[in-house]
């Protein structure tokens, strides 16, 4: 009886699912950022599907124009991921399922051997959260203080070898600060062609999603799945 009101407690009252929704998200292998808002989700500054949330039975039910479809949700314990399964779902079905894998997380923490991902397996999509991941990233970066020593010892030896030589060193700060300008222009022309490259493929996306589905012209019904998460992200 208390498992089952603990359970009860963190599934449906400790945490709020249509706030903690949104933000901004990338799939996991990808750099692109998908924006969660109050009602939609953005692929790109023009392709985007509406979304309603039932909190309770922690379903979706998505709509791109006349198509529609139907969703499960799952958030990691510190919820910065959100796994999501295209599907028709009851809010029965849905708890039995968090059950099981609430006792995974559980007996894997008890085990030594946490559960890193919500993840439903194979089909479902699973998204972090930009800041956790970035956040994530800088982790593995910082220097340990081993390597802080290295890298004091290397600094110090490059500014004595700089010392001896430092005329040459003037001469070539010039020349690199001439390759600089140039490079900056050539990082900033290539960075913008990127970003529309990468609205256009996703833009494409979209629009085989929609073609996969029947046409744009195409209607949907609730349940149908005529969209899901995976077709259009």
């Amino acid at each position: 009886m208390a498992a089952a009101a603990v359970f009860s407690w963190d599934r449906w009252l400790r945490f709020d699912d249509a706030a903690d929704l949104q933000g901004e998200w990338v799939a996991e292998g990808s750099d692109t950022v998908i924006l969660i808002d109050g009602s939609s989700i953005h692929l790109t500054d023009a392709e985007a599907y509406d979304y309603a949330i039932d909190a309770g039975a922690k379903t979706l039910f998505l709509s791109f124009g006349d198509l529609s479809g139907q969703a499960r949700y799952r958030f990691s314990a510190d919820r910065n991921q959100l796994a999501i399964q295209d599907g028709s779902f009851d809010a029965f079905g849905t708890a039995l399922d968090d059950i099981a894998w609430a006792w995974g997380c559980l007996a894997g923490a008890i085990s030594g051997q946490p559960v890193s991902t919500p993840s439903f397996g194979e089909g479902s999509l699973v998204l972090v959260r930009v800041g956790a991941a970035q956040d994530g990233e800088g982790a593995a970066g910082e220097e340990g203080p081993g390597d802080a020593g290295v890298s004091a010892d290397a600094s110090g030896g490059a500014s004595a070898d700089g010392a001896d030589g430092g005329s040459g060193s003037d001469a070539s700060a010039d020349g690199s600060a001439d390759g600089a300008g140039a490079s900056s222009g050539s990082d900033a022309a290539g960075s913008s062609d990127a970003d529309e490259a990468q609205k256009e493929e996703n833009a494409q996306r979209a629009e085989d999603a929609l073609s996969a589905s029947g046409g744009s012209g195409g209607t949907g019904d609730v349940g149908s799945n005529a969209i899901s998460p995976g077709d259009l992200l």
